[in-house]
Order: C-alpha cells, then structure tokens, then sequence
C-alpha cells in the first residue's frame, strides 16, 4: 500500500518537473504554493520550512533551468538551514521563559499528595506553586497534608527534596 502511494507521488511529481508547458521555475513556486496550504491547515510550523527551500530552488531554477540537481540541493539545504534557525530560535525563547522560583531549603511546604518511597515521588505545595517532591533519605511515607521541610531544589529536574519536620 505504502509503496503504491509513493509510485503514485514519484510519478505526479516527475510530470510536474517535466512538463512542457510550465517552466521548472513556476514548478517549484506550485510546490511551495501547496505546501504553504498544508500549513495553514494544521499550522504546526513544520512544512513552511519545506516551502521556503521550494522558493530558493524557484530562484536557482529561473538562472540554471537545466540543473535540477543544483535545485534540488538547494532545495533541501535551505529547508534544512532555515528549519535549523527555527528550532535554534524556539529552543534560546524556551530558555528564556520563566521557570518556577526553586523553594529554598529551609522553607515549609506543604505535602498535597503523598510522598513516599515506593513511588519515588510525590506532590508539594509552595506560596501557590505546585511541584513534584522526593524524600531525602528514603524513610516512611509522609502523607498529605503534612508539613515538611524543603532540603534541596534539582533544577534540572524540577523536583524538591524533602525531609519530614523534627
């Protein structure tokens, strides 16, 4: 089934490129035109990439109709380079957003969900932010609504450790 689908895809796209009455230039432009319809449909900023390499290979079409293979290069370099400073941008706006302030050790907290052993984790309560707690040394389970003391804040983890009040 699979294969049939990508015989058929091969062969619209092999008549696309070689057809004699639109221009390998005006091929590229419909190819980006229909993959930026597919993105406005389901807007998850994935095949917008692919349409703005379809655009650099329309441009390299218009001065070298003949190269398809320097099209096709460029074609996927610029999807790749431009998909490339997407993910790059996102990941250095998701470093900036603001993480929950860490419970500094020594604070109070209270225990919303049980925190024990077995399950390795649990659930506290700080000023209003809820995060996942664990149990400094092992030792029994502290139930909800008890009130610990916060030890430690793994940042990397977002997880608070915590040992039972003295």
């Amino acid at each position: 089934m699979v294969e049939v689908f990508i015989k058929a895809l091969t062969d619209v796209f092999r008549d696309l490129f070689e057809s004699p009455f639109l221009p390998l230039a005006a091929t590229w432009l419909l190819i980006a035109a229909i993959l930026l319809l597919v993105e406005l449909v389901h807007r998850a900023w994935m095949v917008v990439w692919f349409s703005v390499g379809a655009v650099a290979a329309a441009v390299v079409a218009l001065f070298f109709p003949e190269a398809k293979a320097i099209q096709i290069t460029v074609f996927f370099a610029v999807t790749a380079v431009s998909l490339g400073v997407f993910v790059l941008y996102r990941h250095r706006q998701n470093q900036d957003e603001q993480l929950p302030a860490p419970v500094l050790p020594g604070n109070k907290v209270l225990v919303k969900e049980t925190i024990s052993r077995e399950a390795n984790t649990g659930v506290i309560i700080d000023h209003g932010v809820i995060y996942k707690a664990r149990l400094e040394d092992g030792g029994p389970p502290i139930q909800q609504g008890q009130t610990v003391e916060a030890v430690d804040f793994k940042k990397n983890e977002l997880v608070v450790i915590v040992k039972p009040l003295d």
